[in-house]
């Protein structure tokens, strides 16, 4: 996702740190498509920016781990958590002003139900980052 997952997907600073958040974060992704299976085919589609026809599922999936991550409560996108999170991540200190940048212009997008907002908002997020950086958090998948 691309973010994000979405997102989706952070590393602490020390090697005891990261790699206890990496398996927080795949935990946080198992469980979710356990919940909201999404399929090896709609994952492509998105790396390579497709984004029509997007399942619910997945639009749910993106949304789990969102809240999982405590970046989207009751329907609404904590993007003070989501900031955090994401400078916690070695590779993107230093893209701070575009991240802030992209989630105040994101925040307030709205969807049809609570899992077309997160995809919405995440979907945004990367839209709006430079190219180099969305690709990099979208191999984070």
């Amino acid at each position: 996702m691309k973010l994000l997952h979405f997102v989706l997907f952070y590393i602490l600073y020390d090697i005891t740190g990261a790699k206890a958040n990496m398996d927080a974060i795949l935990n946080a992704m198992k469980q979710c498509n356990d919940k909201f299976p999404v399929s090896q085919e709609e994952m492509e589609k998105l790396m390579h920016e497709v984004h029509d026809d997007v399942s619910d599922n997945f639009k749910c999936h993106i949304k789990c781990i969102m809240e999982l991550e405590e970046t989207f409560e009751n329907g609404t996108f904590v993007d003070e958590n989501f900031v955090k999170e994401v400078m916690e991540v070695p590779l993107l200190k230093d893209h701070q002003a575009d991240i802030k940048t992209a989630t105040d212009e994101c925040k307030k997008q709205h969807g049809l139900n609570d899992c077309d907002t997160a995809y919405e908002i995440a979907m945004c997020i990367y839209g709006r980052l430079p190219e180099e950086l969305a690709t990099g958090l979208l191999s984070m998948l």
